[in-house]
């Protein structure tokens, strides 16, 4: 297993840029990092920005990752149209496509779009799985695959249900195997849910607790930004024994009024 660090709890530190960050993992010994969005490291998505970036990466031999923008559209303010987030992703892919990054990573939103956002969850997964289904040729054509994480938002068996309908080729699932707790969820059924379609993972907690939402009462208290990750490159260690998707008896608590 290639342990690193998620990008987003160095904010701290005051790391400014994808070299510092290297610089800091590989000061700690660490295997790669998940570093924070496209454009965090390039705003323009400048190609040989990018790609310097990559480059700098595999000759560190350290692993990296990328985060690409939300396939939500009702988290940004003012909303998104479809049409303008599926040209803002394209982007984004064929650009991380084309420095090497081909696992990327998304989310959905946080535990605001589960419980407090209009329109509901339900209606949210709708537009979500047609602008996926949209992606997914571009995907395809770019090698690339989408891994949502399940982040204080979805459940393991929301991630899977979206996995099977748009095909594993085209999307998959980063695990966080503290947010699985978000949703009432056993953690060691979870991880043998997703386990087929889990190509990278993250655990941990956030180190500056800022969240509102964290402090308060109820199930969700607690859970938190991830500051660990693993490489996709070999997830078998960490997820052994699941072959098959489990859908075990246990479910979101709040999975019934969706």
């Amino acid at each position: 297993m290639k342990v690193g660090v998620d990008g987003f709890t160095l904010h701290p530190c005051g790391l400014t840029s994808a070299f510092q960050i290297f610089e800091f993992v590989r000061g700690h010994n660490l295997s790669g990092v998940l570093l924070p969005g496209l454009r965090w490291l390039s705003e323009t998505l400048d190609r040989g920005q990018l790609r310097e970036i990559r480059q700098e990466a595999v000759r560190l031999e350290l692993y990296s990752h990328v985060s690409i923008s939300s396939p939500n559209a009702v988290i940004y303010k003012p909303a998104r149209s479809p049409n303008q987030l599926f040209e803002i992703l394209t982007e984004e892919i064929e650009a991380a496509s084309q420095a090497g990054w081909h696992e990327l990573h998304a989310c959905l939103g946080g535990f605001e779009e589960r419980y407090c956002q209009d329109p509901p969850l339900r209606r949210q997964l709708e537009a979500v799985t047609e602008l996926l289904r949209r992606l997914t040729p571009v995907l395809r054509g770019c090698g690339s695959r989408i891994n949502l994480e399940d982040h204080a938002d979805l459940s393991t068996f929301e991630i899977v249900r979206l996995v099977e309908e748009i095909g594993p080729d085209a999307l998959g699932c980063c695990l966080d195997t503290a947010n699985v707790l978000c949703q009432a969820e056993d953690p060691l059924w979870a991880i043998r849910r997703a386990a087929p379609y889990t190509h990278m993972t993250r655990q941990g907690c956030d180190p500056l607790l800022q969240r509102p939402w964290l402090h308060a009462p109820g199930p969700t208290a607690g859970a938190g930004r991830n500051s660990m990750g693993t490489s996709p490159a070999d997830p078998a260690p960490f997820l052994a024994g699941s072959g098959t998707v489990h859908r075990g008896p246990q479910v979101g608590f709040r999975d019934a009024r969706l």
